[in-house]
């Protein structure tokens, strides 16, 4: 079973990232930058 979530999932939303500077915050960051 594959999850592919819309492109635009988090559109208009606001995400408070803490420690997006390396590890799991970093790449927590960028995902949700590609998604919205």
């Amino acid at each position: 079973m594959h999850y592919q979530p819309k492109q635009d999932l988090l559109e208009q939303r606001i995400i408070l990232v803490t420690g997006a500077g390396d590890g799991i915050g970093r790449e927590a960051a960028l995902t949700y930058a590609r998604f919205g």
